[in-house]
């Protein structure tokens, strides 16, 4: 199992990317803020509360997580990400922020003035930008 994050970083205005860790061994917690709140190494046992560095330790976050699948261009899709999705079968699509609704366990997209929507609901997603570098999609 592959675990990619990735924060962004205000004062240099670029993203950091998760480093290679021997995800395999780890299995990471986050708390609602997106931060990683700890983690269990499953080759030695017990949790514990300082995780390995996966990003540069001057990037505060929050952490945002990797989809494990591209978008319908082959881009790699993460939490903080906007997105359309769409359907064959409808005439239209909708636009939104990839988010992790943590009530139900899945990543959804959060149209600004409808309810989150399963991503699974979608036959094509496709990143058109993200919340920190094109403002003027969140207010779509």
């Amino acid at each position: 199992m592959e675990i990619k994050l990735r924060a962004f970083d205000e004062s240099s205005g670029e993203f950091a990317y998760s480093v290679d860790v021997e995800q395999d061994y780890y299995f990471w917690c986050f708390d609602r803020n997106g931060q990683i709140a700890c983690y269990y190494e499953v080759e030695k046992g017990g949790n514990h509360e300082e995780p390995p560095e996966i990003v540069p330790e001057e990037v505060s976050g929050p952490y945002e997580l990797w989809l494990s699948g591209p978008d319908k261009n082959g881009k790699e899709i993460y939490e903080g990400d906007m997105a359309k999705g769409s359907n064959p079968d409808s005439a239209y699509g909708f636009i939104g922020e990839i988010k992790f609704d943590t009530e139900q366990s899945m990543f959804v997209l959060s149209p600004v003035d409808t309810v989150d929507i399963p991503l699974f609901e979608f036959d094509e997603i496709e990143i058109i930008g993200n919340i920190h570098e094109n403002l003027e999609l969140v207010k779509v």
